[in-house]
């Protein structure tokens, strides 16, 4: 599993629209978070597509999170930003002459763990601070 500046600022992104507790603009979130504003709208586009966020119209509009965002968990960020779980170089090439070497069964097995450690983390109960 890979953790890329996509995730990162996906992150920072929704974490600053729940302490704002309104809608904000992409302009705001920009200039505060000092991310590009066209790298930031393809993270908001892939958050809207999976009902993380919503997309407010009209002169007042901007972008909130959706109203049943305490059911959000890191993982459904990750795949939202990432659409799949990286597997890494093991996965890619067939460097080992075996069908299923110890190498590869390690690093699926710190997989599984990963993504189920995601799966189980609130990711509006970080932004509370109730996660340790």
């Amino acid at each position: 599993m890979k953790i890329t500046t996509r995730f990162i600022y996906g992150l920072k992104f929704l974490e600053y629209i729940y302490k704002k507790d309104d809608i904000v603009k992409m302009d705001e979130v920009v200039f505060h978070l000092d991310i590009s504003k066209k790298y930031l709208e393809k993270i908001s586009r892939r958050l809207q597509k999976n009902g993380i966020i919503e997309t407010v119209r009209g002169p007042n509009g901007g972008y909130r999170l959706c109203e049943n965002n305490n059911n959000i968990n890191l993982y459904s960020v990750y795949i939202a930003l990432e659409d799949k779980v990286e597997e890494g170089i093991c996965f890619e090439k067939q460097i080992c002459r075996t069908k299923l070497c110890t190498t590869s069964k390690i690093l699926t097995d710190i997989n599984q763990e990963i993504a189920t450690y995601m799966q189980r983390k609130s990711l509006i109960s970080y932004f509370k601070g109730e996660q340790k």
